[in-house]
């Protein structure tokens, strides 16, 4: 019996991935009689910003060398979990006010 649960849960329940990047919302939405479930959350940066976010206006090589890869805000979870979790929708602002102190100036 157990098999078959897992194996109908596997079936109705669904992970999705968002992303947005500073200054966008992320918008997160739920077939009807469903709620958010919010695994994990990250603020911050894993690669240059020229490929995750494009900047309106171009940065110089030197800017890039220098960028911090590495950095993000521990506040990030909650903050997501205090707007978005066991609600059908959320939209949320990204940006450094929202999620505590820029941890990628």
């Amino acid at each position: 019996m157990l098999d078959v649960f897992q194996g109908y849960m596997s079936k109705v329940l669904r992970n999705y991935t968002e992303h947005a990047c500073d200054g966008e919302y992320i918008s997160l939405r739920c077939p009807h009689r469903t709620t958010i479930s919010i695994q994990s959350s990250f603020y911050g940066r894993k690669a240059p910003s020229h490929q995750m976010c494009p900047s309106r206006y171009p940065q110089t090589f030197t800017e890039l060398e220098v960028e911090d890869l590495s950095c993000s805000a521990i506040t990030s979870l909650q903050k997501m979990l205090d707007e978005c979790q066991d609600r059908r929708s959320c939209q949320l602002l990204v940006n450094s006010r929202i999620f505590g102190t820029d941890p990628c100036p």
